[in-house]
């Protein structure tokens, strides 16, 4: 199978990524890569259709307009939200808050952190505003 996921090219010195979900090229800094391989993970082995995928939509909370990084529905409903993080930051009391903020605008049944790291530990966190909130650490492969 020719996978239309992480496809790179150079571009004037920068490496650019497609994205198949929203069919365009982007930099590729460290959080896209991570946002790039989960994509590929959940279309290719965990048969997530792309069409139920959104990715970097922007949604308003409180004053300001933010961007998600992915949401998956589920009949034609918000069912789970992942935050990307790239390799260096850690999943943090910030990075969850990020996360719940999203959630209160969004009526997902999931959410997820997902960094890039050689393991997978699964965790669920307990919110009231989240009646299952998942950290998963995505694993590295090249």
């Amino acid at each position: 199978m020719n996978s239309k996921f992480l496809q790179t090219e150079n571009r004037s010195g920068k490496v650019f990524i497609f994205d198949p979900v929203r069919k365009k090229w982007f930099v590729l800094t460290p959080e896209e890569w991570v946002r790039q391989y989960l994509l590929k993970h959940m279309v290719e082995n965990l048969n997530y259709p792309i069409s139920l995928i959104s990715v970097e939509k922007q949604i308003r909370i409180g004053q300001r307009n933010r961007r998600y990084d992915v949401v998956v529905y589920q009949k034609d409903q918000p069912w789970l939200i992942i935050e990307c993080k790239q390799e260096k930051e850690s999943i943090s009391h910030q990075s969850l808050s990020q996360v719940l903020a999203y959630v209160s605008q969004l009526p997902v049944r999931f959410c997820v952190s997902a960094m890039e790291k050689k393991s997978i530990p699964i965790n669920w966190i307990p919110t009231s505003g989240c009646p299952g909130c998942l950290i998963t650490l995505m694993s590295k492969v090249y």
